[in-house]
């Protein structure tokens, strides 16, 4: 859900960097499937969340650990923030018209929580933001934080890891109630540390033990498929986040044993992977509010306007906003601010 690598062409010292098309893809795969989830056809397709996690974590491992914390910072809120706010108050101002969205509502406070990324309680009772979606952005977030303090004392990949162990073995111990540290001590946490883990290797097993950690992560999921799917806390982890991890190091090796096809579709929808994470079920609402057809018919015609209204989303919205945002950014730091995927 993060901005693609392909931007990041050169490093400060003027070299270039790295690009993992392989990543790309697994971007595309985990926001389809987090679509496929909300389609109702693809039932183990939340666990796109946990993918997103993993390479979250490496991104941020592999090219975020050597940024100033305030530089760090600011990139991540100009990447994150403008859409995610923009959605939000689009569908509270959608809201706003007679039997547009009769399920939707919010108050001040909920609006303030959703906007600083506050996890909270929604109607339901569940730690949802008004935009449902971004609850995961509010693990996001909490993550940069995290490893902007490590950037602090230059250690963002240790400190990092241990704090989130911690928050998690605190949450396992003390049972803490209360959105905001039952949030702060998921599991799920664990997952960005996995992530920073695989930021530290540089993958040189070769294509055969790559195409066997791919291999037995796609068969893992398709197995928790078929049994229904876990619960959240340390099950999710155990049946969903140590498959994310094998996928995402089975697929970086297989690249640096020169072994990764390129799929520029896939590495397309990649780019766009956090508009269509963001955006996808307004319009899944949409067409089924106003578009009524067949249902096969429905659910292609969703899926088709979701990527097309991602692919327009990050070429009108996403990149340049984030460009000016950086441009503005650098002015005011006075220094280069490193673009981080």
């Amino acid at each position: 859900m993060t901005e693609p690598f392909a931007i990041s062409e050169t490093s400060p010292s003027g070299k270039p960097r790295p690009s993992f098309q392989s990543i790309q893809l697994l971007r595309a795969v985990a926001a389809l499937a987090v679509l496929l989830f909300h389609e109702k056809l693809l039932a183990i397709g939340y666990g796109g969340v946990d993918i997103f996690f993993v390479v979250s974590g490496f991104i941020m491992g592999t090219f975020g650990s050597r940024q100033r914390p305030l530089a760090f910072m600011g990139n991540r809120i100009a990447r994150i923030v403008p859409l995610y706010w923009l959605v939000t108050l689009a569908l509270c101002a959608m809201s706003l018209i007679p039997h547009a969205f009769s399920t939707f509502a919010f108050d001040r406070d909920s609006l303030t929580k959703s906007l600083l990324f506050i996890p909270t309680l929604d109607q339901t009772g569940h730690i949802w933001p008004l935009m449902v979606a971004g609850w995961t952005l509010n693990y996001e977030m909490f993550f940069y934080l995290i490893f902007s303090i490590g950037l602090m004392v230059n250690q963002p990949r240790v400190l990092t890891p241990l704090v989130m162990i911690a928050l998690v073995a605190a949450g396992l111990l003390f049972h803490p109630s209360g959105p905001i540290l039952q949030t702060y001590s998921n599991p799920l946490l664990l997952e960005f540390a996995a992530g920073l883990g695989l930021s530290r290797l540089s993958f040189p097993w070769g294509r055969w033990l790559g195409l066997a950690l791919f291999l037995g992560a796609i068969a893992f999921f398709a197995m928790v498929a078929i049994s229904g799917g876990p619960e959240d806390g340390l099950s999710r982890i155990i049946f969903l986040g140590i498959p994310a991890v094998a996928l995402v190091a089975g697929t970086l090796t297989l690249e640096r044993a020169g072994s990764w096809p390129r799929i520029r579709l896939l590495e397309a929808a990649g780019d766009a992977s956090y508009s269509l994470y963001l955006l996808h079920g307004i319009i899944i609402a949409f067409t089924a509010k106003f578009l009524p057809l067949p249902p096969l018919a429905n659910d292609l015609l969703a899926i088709g306007l979701s990527l097309a209204a991602a692919l327009l989303s990050y070429r009108l919205f996403e990149l340049p906003v984030a460009r000016l945002l950086r441009r503005l950014a650098r002015v005011w730091l006075e220094k280069p601010i490193a673009v981080i995927p």
